[in-house]
């Protein structure tokens, strides 16, 4: 199984494998008609746009939104801004990962605090 690496944990120029759920994913073309896969990736701790430059299509094939994905990438920095350059990406299966390292939380507290119903 994979480690977790989290969002907030990525350094520029690092090479990573981990896993992360898959918000939204598209196949796009560059200014000279080559397709690109972009994806955004999101665990609890934030979220982070990969790209796939290579077998694009390929690629897209294998997960779709809303899918767990684990994937080989590296880390890089675009126009300040930190994005995954992804090498290789697959679907896994929801009891292969743990749900809560890749949803963010609620914004409110844990335990709410109600009022007692009115009488």
């Amino acid at each position: 199984m994979v480690s977790k690496i989290f969002t907030a944990d990525l350094v520029p120029d690092t090479h990573i494998r981990t896993t992360f759920l898959v918000t939204a994913k598209a196949v796009r073309q560059t200014k000279y008609g080559d397709a690109f896969l972009c994806v955004t990736l999101t665990d609890r701790t934030g979220s982070i746009e990969g790209r796939a430059w290579e077998n694009a299509q390929h690629l897209a094939q294998a997960f779709e939104s809303n899918d767990f994905v684990s994937l080989s990438a590296t880390v890089t920095s675009h126009q300040e801004v930190m994005q995954l350059k992804v090498q290789e990406i697959e679907r896994i299966d929801e009891p292969y990962t743990e749900v809560s390292a890749h949803i963010p939380p609620p914004p409110w507290p844990a335990e709410p605090k109600f009022a007692p119903p009115l009488q």
